[in-house]
C-alpha cells in the first residue's frame, strides 16, 4: 500500500497539462483569417471597457456567443470587446470559439492566436478543440499533434480526448493509449477516464481490462479506480474487490480510498473491513491518515472503536501528528481525555511539541486554563523541553510554572542554560529576580561565578 501523498497525481493529473504557463505558440500555423480579427480579439484584452454591455433579455452569454459564431465571427470578436465582466466575457468567448470551430476550426485557431497568453486564452483553446472534436475528432487530434507544442499541446489534446469520449469512447481511448507515455499523457488519460466513467464505468473498466498485460494496463486500472470511485464508489468498490488477488490490488484500493474518503469515510471503513487480511491493515492505515487530514475529530471517534493493537496505535499517532498542526488545542484535549490515546505518551508528547514550537504563548494560555495539576505539569514540562532550543526564554517561563519540584528542576535548569547561550544578561537577570532556592542557585550559577 502506498503512502497517501504518493497518489496525489490521480487528482492533479486532471489539471497537469492545463496549469502549465502559456507558452508563445511555435511551429507552422494556418494562415486564413484576416489580421483585423486578430486586432479585434487582442483589443478584447487590452481596450478599456464600458458599462453598456448587457446580455439581451432572456439570452445568456453562452447563447450570444454561439449566435455570434453562427452569424458573423468578425462581429463576434468585436462584441467580446464590449463585455465588461471577465466571467461574462469568458462565457461568451468559450461558446463563440466552440461553435466557430465546428464550422471553420482553422479560421478559429488563426483568430485565437491574437489573444495574449493567459487563463482566458487557455479556456478558449480548450473550447475550440472541443468544438472541432465534436465535428471531427480524428482531424482535430492530427492537427493538434502536428501544430501545437508545450502547454497548448497538452490543453488541446485533453479537450479533444474528453469530447471524443462522449461520441466514441473506445476510439478515443485507443488514440490516447497510442500516445507516448509522458506526464502530460497521464493527465489526458485521467480526463478521458473521468469522462468515460461518467457515462458508463463498467464499459470503461471492461475496455481497459482487455489491454495487453503490463505496466500500461496496470496504471490505467489504478487510474480508473480513482476516477470511478469519485463518480460511483459503490460500483467501483465492487469492481476493485474482483481484482484483490492482483499484484496491484493495494494501489487500486489506495486510489479508491482517496476518491471516496471525503464523501463517505465511514462507508470506506466498512468496505475495507471486508477485504482479505493482507490488504486490510494497509488500507486502514491509509484511511486513518486521509480521514485525519479531512476531519480529525470524526477520525478520532472512529479510531476509538478500533481494537487495541498496532493498527490503533499507529493510527492515533498519525492523527495527532496531523491534528496538532491544524487545531492543537483540540488534538491535545482529545488525547488527554481519550482512553484510546492515554497510553500513547510519545504521540501526545509530539502533539504538544508541535503546538509549543508553533505558538508557545497560546499553549501557555491554554495550559493555564486547565484544572488537573498533574496534567498541567506534564504539559508544561513537555512544552518547555520542546522549545528550549528555539525559544529558551519562553521555555524557562513555562518550566518555572511547574508545581512538582522533581519534574521542574531539571527542565528549568536546562532552559536557563539554553537561554544563557543566546542572551546571558537577560537570563542572569531573570535568575536574580525569580530564583530564591539556594540549591538551585548553586546549580545554575554561571561558570565564571565565584
Amino acid at each position: 500500500m502506498s503512502q497517501p501523498r504518493q497518489f496525489l497525481w490521480f487528482a492533479s493529473g486532471v489539471f497537469f497539462g492545463a496549469m502549465v504557463f502559456w507558452a508563445i505558440s511555435t511551429g507552422k500555423n494556418p494562415q486564413r483569417s484576416p489580421s483585423t480579427a486578430n486586432e479585434q480579439l487582442r483589443s478584447a484584452r487590452e481596450k478599456p471597457l464600458n458599462d453598456s454591455s448587457k446580455p439581451i433579455t432572456g439570452s445568456s452569454w453562452h447563447d450570444l456567443g454561439k449566435r455570434a459564431a453562427d452569424q458573423s465571427p468578425e462581429k463576434g470578436l468585436a462584441k467580446a470587446n464590449e463585455i465588461r465582466q471577465i466571467d461574462d466575457r469568458r462565457e461568451f468567448l468559450e461558446s463563440f470559439f466552440r461553435e466557430w470551430a465546428i464550422k471553420d476550426p482553422l479560421a478559429a485557431f488563426e483568430a485565437l492566436k491574437g489573444m495574449r497568453p493567459g487563463a482566458m486564452k487557455q479556456d478558449c483553446l480548450r473550447a475550440l478543440c472541443s468544438g472541432w472534436a465534436k465535428r471531427d475528432p480524428t482531424a482535430a487530434a492530427a492537427w493538434a499533434m502536428q501544430q501545437l507544442r508545450g502547454a497548448e499541446h497538452s490543453v488541446a489534446l485533453a479537450a479533444i480526448a474528453v469530447e471524443w469520449t462522449k461520441s466514441d469512447p473506445q476510439q478515443a481511448a485507443a488514440w490516447v493509449f497510442s500516445q507516448p507515455d509522458t506526464a502530460a499523457s497521464q493527465g489526458i488519460l485521467s480526463q478521458l477516464l473521468a469522462s468515460w466513467v461518467d457515462q458508463d464505468g463498467a464499459a470503461a473498466a471492461h475496455w481497459v481490462e482487455q489491454l495487453a498485460p503490463g505496466r500500461t494496463r496496470d496504471a490505467a486500472l489504478i487510474q480508473l479506480a480513482f476516477e470511478w470511485s469519485q463518480q460511483d464508489p459503490a460500483l467501483a468498490s465492487q469492481w476493485i474487490r474482483q481484482h484483490s488477488d492482483k499484484s496491484f490490488a493495494g494501489d487500486m484500493i489506495s486510489a479508491l480510498i482517496q476518491g471516496w474518503v471525503i464523501e463517505a469515510p465511514t462507508a470506506v471503513a466498512i468496505w475495507i473491513g471486508q477485504l482479505p487480511e493482507n490488504l486490510k491493515n494497509p488500507a486502514l492505515q491509509e484511511l486513518a491518515a486521509l480521514w485525519s487530514a479531512e476531519n480529525p475529530a470524526a477520525a478520532a471517534r472512529w479510531m476509538e472503536q478500533l481494537p487495541e493493537g498496532t493498527l490503533r496505535e499507529q493510527s492515533i499517532a498519525s492523527l495527532l501528528n496531523i491534528w496538532s498542526t491544524m487545531d492543537p488545542a483540540s488534538a491535545v484535549t482529545w488525547a488527554l481525555a481519550s482512553p484510546a490515546a492515554a497510553q500513547q505518551s510519545a504521540a501526545i508528547d509530539q502533539a504538544v511539541r508541535i503546538w509549543a514550537e508553533e505558538n508557545p504563548n497560546l499553549l501557555q494560555q491554554w495550559v493555564d486554563s486547565q484544572h488537573d495539576q498533574e496534567a498541567i505539569d506534564y504539559l508544561r514540562s513537555t512544552a518547555a523541553e520542546a522549545i528550549a532550543e528555539s525559544n529558551p526564554a519562553a521555555a524557562t517561563a513555562m518550566a518555572f510554572a511547574i508545581q512538582d519540584r522533581d519534574r521542574k528542576e531539571d527542565i528549568l535548569i536546562e532552559s536557563i542554560e539554553k537561554w544563557r547561550e543566546v542572551d546571558a544578561k537577560q537570563a542572569n537577570d531573570w535568575v536574580k529576580k525569580n530564583i530564591r532556592d539556594v540549591e538551585w542557585l548553586e546549580r545554575i550559577a554561571p561558570p565564571d561565578a565565584p
